[in-house]
């Protein structure tokens, strides 16, 4: 049971307004990058179905610590925030791990192959084999956690009416409770594990590039163009983009040579392959970006002063929120003097405005630094994805020209992502986050699962995350701009790759 009939009445509305804006907020992100081929409202309705509630079951999550911090304030208010944090992961694991690659099957299948259900029941049968075996084992081989204690060790006792004559017990030894969590708790665990691989990566990335893009967008907005600089450059993009025509058909090519084929020296050409097939999306990409941004210079005469203005600003909060989450994470949760954090920061101010009764300030502004950090994750892929192209294909989100597979591959990244934010959140605000049901979740079970605590103990991730973000920082100061990875610039006499 939710506990919904003892449960504060304000906190049960602001729950559904919760749930009715970030559905709409869903359904709106979906409509406005969705490509025209998919923007029928009959096409593809599972699949848009699965976007939309699991980027609201994302938001929803990200405002559950916030929200089970309210309900423990002064006392419990009656939610059962234990069962909404695992049904919560449960939820973000099945569509993981289950639902997410069911639709992207049948996106993939529909008109590539006349038995759909069979070609998504094939898919699908091999997943379920896979992840219950490594569910199943990895609950078995990693699912006991051991919290330590310290315990009193005294030769002799006293009853509590005698008085003298005894030794004082004063002696203390450290040890452990061992204990098998539940799968749940489990789920939990390695979902946030797995998600902190992509925060470290993704968000290290994105904490530089998110700022510095939308600066970078308000100083190379577009500008009013004669019609002889228009011209100019729409020969130069159009040479260019025959130029990559001829890559793409070469590489087609290489890729019917190269199917069917196996054995070892035939992998590496595949794997070579792909990594230029990313190089050749990276270049068609910015090819784009770079017409589009010409186009709008002409059609509307420059960018709408609004816009730019909002973006530079934009850009100004967001690197204020990463100097202010940096300062937290060096000094309010890495450098301790006695297992105290050296200043509270971020702590104390979240304490203050909710000291001040103003429970739903301190919601909000939780809110907003959490989702700060999801959005460094969402924009370090994208920003990774155009300079590394070994790795995965680049899934861009673009206004009205995003295919619904690229949905999916974000929504994996975002699910994972909100994972880690959690935890990461929680640690940050460690007194924040006091007597809630996080605190036993994320602070007393998943983090000292034998296997995962070393991790955490040790700070691991967060020292990488730093690290990764300061390499991150000195590289983009030098390389601000995403260049193309075939052609380097319009007037090129030729194509070539990069690197």
């Amino acid at each position: 049971s939710f506990g919904l009939a003892a449960m504060d009445w304000f906190i049960l509305i602001f729950l559904f307004v919760c749930i009715f804006t970030f559905l709409a907020t869903s359904v709106k992100l979906l409509v406005h990058f969705e490509q025209p081929e998919d923007a029928h409202l009959k096409s593809h309705v599972l699949v848009k179905l699965v976007v939309i509630f699991g980027l609201t079951l994302a938001w929803m999550t990200m405002i559950l610590l916030p929200i089970d911090v309210w309900n423990s304030r002064p006392t419990d208010r009656g939610l059962d925030m234990d069962t909404c944090w695992q049904v919560a992961f449960v939820l973000i694991g099945l569509w993981i791990f289950l639902i997410i690659p069911c639709a992207t099957f049948y996106y993939e299948a529909d008109g590539a192959t006349d038995n759909v259900k069979c070609y998504v029941f094939r898919h699908m049968l091999f997943v379920i084999i896979v992840v219950g075996l490594l569910l199943g084992i990895g609950f078995g081989l990693l699912g006991t956690a051991s919290i330590p204690i310290q315990s009193i060790h005294c030769g002799v006792w006293l009853d509590g009416d005698s008085a003298g004559g005894g030794q004082v017990c004063s002696e203390k030894q450290e040890s452990s409770i061992s204990f098998q969590v539940s799968f749940q708790i489990f789920l939990t665990a390695l979902l946030g594990f797995i998600g902190w691989f992509c925060f470290v990566l993704f968000g290290g990335v994105g904490f530089t590039a998110l700022p510095m893009d939308l600066i970078l967008g308000f100083i190379d907005r577009p500008r009013p163009v004669s019609p002889v600089e228009y011209n100019m450059k729409k020969n130069a993009y159009g040479n260019r983009a025959q130029e990559l025509m001829v890559v793409g058909n070469s590489l087609k090519e290489r890729e019917k040579e190269l199917e069917g084929k196996k054995g070892f020296a035939i992998r590496r050409q595949k794997k070579k392959l792909t990594t230029e097939l990313n190089k050749f999306k990276q270049a068609v990409l910015v090819l784009e970006e770079d017409w589009e941004t010409v186009k709008r210079a002409k059609e509307n005469k420059g960018e709408n002063a609004l816009l730019s203005i909002s973006r530079l600003a934009l850009g100004v909060i967001t690197a204020i929120l990463t100097l202010l989450w940096t300062i937290h994470i060096v000094f309010g949760i890495l450098i301790t003097i006695n297992g105290v954090p050296l200043l509270g920061f971020l702590n104390v101010l979240l304490e203050a405005i909710e000291d001040s009764g103003v429970q739903v300030m301190a919601t909000l502004v939780f809110a907003a630094l959490n989702f700060h950090l999801l959005a460094c994750v969402v924009k370090g892929c994208f920003k990774f994805g155009m300079r590394v192209f070994c790795l995965f294909p680049i899934h861009p989100m673009r206004v009205g020209d995003t295919p619904l597979n690229s949905f999916l591959f974000n929504l994996v990244l975002i699910l994972f992502g909100t994972c880690a934010v959690v935890m990461f959140s929680h640690e940050a605000f460690r007194d924040f986050s006091r007597l809630t049901a996080a605190d036993v979740i994320f602070g007393a079970q998943t983090r000292h699962l034998d296997f995962f605590k070393v991790f955490y103990q040790n700070n691991v991730f967060l020292f990488t995350f730093l690290v990764w973000s300061v390499v991150t920082l000195i590289y983009l100061l030098c390389k601000p701009r995403d260049e193309s990875a075939l052609l380097p610039n319009p007037s090129s006499g030729g194509v070539k790759a990069k690197g």
